[in-house]
């Protein structure tokens, strides 16, 4: 697992993911997505295309950040999952809780409808 940077604003933070996000993945992963999402308490594009599976742990890491980032006011959009992992988060339900997208153009317009 691994966390990449894309961008980051005074308004936004954009990160990608990548590899497996089981419960080792996460355990990997947590204190980069703490540190460089959830703590910066800014809007969010989290890009999946990446991530090659998702596991409940993974699941509640993502929702771990939105709450966090909804109580500062904040949103969080996720950005082209694989087809197997927008599989695993639409039933999930997870789609409910998050805008899940598949171009950053969309990702940004999310953002903005508040």
């Amino acid at each position: 697992m691994a966390l990449e940077v894309i961008e980051t604003t005074d308004t936004l933070t954009h990160v990608a993911l990548r590899g497996k996000l089981t419960l080792l993945g996460v355990e990997r992963l947590t204190g980069s997505v703490q540190e460089n999402v959830a703590d910066r308490g800014v809007n969010a594009i989290i890009d999946l295309a990446g991530v090659t599976f998702i596991a409940s742990a993974g699941i509640s890491m993502l929702l771990h950040c939105r709450k966090q980032l909804t109580a500062a006011g904040a949103k969080v959009v996720l950005l082209n999952p694989t087809p197997d992992v927008a599989h695993t988060l639409r039933t999930a339900r997870m789609d409910k809780l998050f805008p899940i997208v598949d171009t950053l153009q969309d990702a940004l317009h999310a953002l903005a409808d508040r």
